[in-house]
């Protein structure tokens, strides 16, 4: 391959999305930033797909940056002779400490048996990552790779100075850090660039500021205690100082610290999802309210003040974001139109944009408040139909409903539940039994997806997926 290669990397949390950033604001350069997810082991039949992706790209110089690259320097270095490489390297006490917040939810590091202990479950990234199995603490194994990371960095810089630069985060992205880069790799004609700031803005501030007092976060939850706090801590993290309800049906008390937390505690236990949420929401004494299942996790994409800003610009009752699944990151499009024909209620599509007005969307959503006095869950829906039945009404009575994709929320899949949520959780016939007598209805069909069969005769509820 004639086209000069050049492969960024560093332990992660370091900088290696601006150094791609750099890279490809560079004329002549495309670069882009984890494409391949290489395993941490190596192994030549993962590394040689850089082969294929770097001879499609149609510029004279191609790159990606990513932290897994170590291990494969010295195979790479044989393979192309045009190589270079550049790794970043962050304070280490700097790099630990974000890589615990950015992880809270997941610990690449550890055994699995000892971090499933704590309720960390699988992650696609784990693969990517050096498994320290004699260590018990997270952070301890994150200060394990830290220190192997740059001990075989310094290393390789020594061994090959003409292709492997380490070069310290901080200095990197200055002027004169830039230009050492460009000219390591070779490149003529750079321009140095005014690196975006990764700062929450003094104006985003202040819509955080602003909304602290007329939002509140509310939650209901069942026997998914590991879930719950993995939520919580991650809307403390994006959102510290809201108000967060939850009302907890299972016989256990989570046991909040929080002042800004209300665990609401009903007098009977498993009253059902509808009934929960219901009660959560009479407790609100905010303006608005953001509807949360317990199973989700913020992120830096989890915007409310945009919620809140299509709200008032739309005029809207409710506005809800995407649900991204993980650890697949699959999207789902569970929003569209209600009809109901010929005893069918079908939802159906609706072509994407930015802002889309439609009649059903995700369980994450921001509401006005006096949505409460215009409609409430029908509490004889436990689990099971609730989330349809709510929406039917909702279009019936008028209520304004808009969806977009702007802003985007993690939902929890690859935890495991447990046998006794799951119990319950499958316990969805009577449910559906009840939303097809109150609607007229017999059959159910999600998109092309998914159908449900409803015969109140014989009492039975059949479920059909298509792919």
């Amino acid at each position: 391959m004639d086209k000069k290669i050049i492969i960024g990397l560093g332990s992660g949390r370091c900088g290696t999305k601006s150094l791609a950033y750099l890279l490809n604001k560079q004329s002549g350069v495309t670069c882009t930033h984890e494409v391949f997810r290489l395993p941490w082991e190596f192994k030549e039949t993962k590394i040689r797909n850089i082969h294929s992706l770097f001879s499609k790209k149609r510029k004279d110089v191609v790159g990606d940056v990513a932290f897994y690259y170590l291990n494969y320097v010295k195979y790479l270095i044989n393979q192309y002779p045009n190589i270079k490489f550049i790794c970043l390297k962050r304070d280490r006490d700097e790099t630990i400490k974000s890589y615990i917040e950015k992880t809270f939810y997941k610990d690449h590091w550890r055994d699995f048996n000892v971090k499933k202990k704590e309720g960390y479950g699988y992650s696609v990234w784990d693969k990517c990552y050096p498994t320290y199995s004699d260590i018990v603490d997270k952070g301890q194994a994150i200060a394990q790779y830290y220190d192997d990371y740059y001990l075989k960095a310094e290393e390789l810089q020594a061994d090959y100075p003409e292709k492997f630069l380490l070069l310290n985060t901080e200095d990197a992205f200055t002027s004169d850090g830039q230009k050492k880069i460009f000219i390591f790799c070779s490149l003529d004609n750079y321009k140095i660039i005014d690196m975006p700031k990764i700062n929450k803005t003094s104006e985003e501030r202040k819509v955080m500021t602003y909304l602290k007092d007329k939002v509140t976060f509310v939650i209901k939850t069942f026997k998914r205690p590991k879930c719950l706090k993995i939520l919580v801590k991650s809307i403390l993290k994006y959102y510290p100082g809201f108000k967060i309800i939850v009302v907890n049906d299972d016989k256990k008390s989570i046991g909040f610290k929080d002042t800004n937390i209300k665990e609401v505690r009903p007098d009977n236990f498993n009253i059902g999802l509808s009934a929960g949420r219901n009660i959560a929401v009479s407790h609100v004494d905010t303006e608005y309210f953001v509807l949360l299942d317990d199973d989700y996790i913020f992120t830096e994409k989890t915007d409310i003040g945009k919620l809140y800003s299509i709200l008032k610009e739309e005029k809207a009752d409710i506005v809800a974001g995407e649900q991204i699944n993980i650890p697949s990151k699959a999207i789902v499009d569970f929003y569209g139109d209600l009809e109901i024909k010929d005893k069918v209620l079908s939802l159906k599509k609706r072509k994407n944009k930015e802002v889309l007005k439609c009649d059903l969307v995700p369980n994450f959503f921001i509401a006005s408040s006096s949505i409460k006095d215009k409609i409430k869950w029908d509490d004889r829906l436990k689990i099971g139909g609730e989330h349809l039945d709510f929406f039917l009404r909702a279009k019936e009575i008028g209520l304004k409903v808009f969806y977009t994709s702007h802003v985007k929320i993690n939902h929890n899949v690859g935890m495991n539940r447990g046998k006794e949520y799951t119990k319950y959780r499958n316990n969805y016939k009577n449910s559906f039994l009840i939303l097809a007598e109150k609607n007229n209805i017999n059959r159910i069909k999600i998109f092309n997806r998914l159908e449900r069969i409803i015969d109140l005769e014989n009492s039975t509820v059949q479920t059909k997926n298509y792919k």
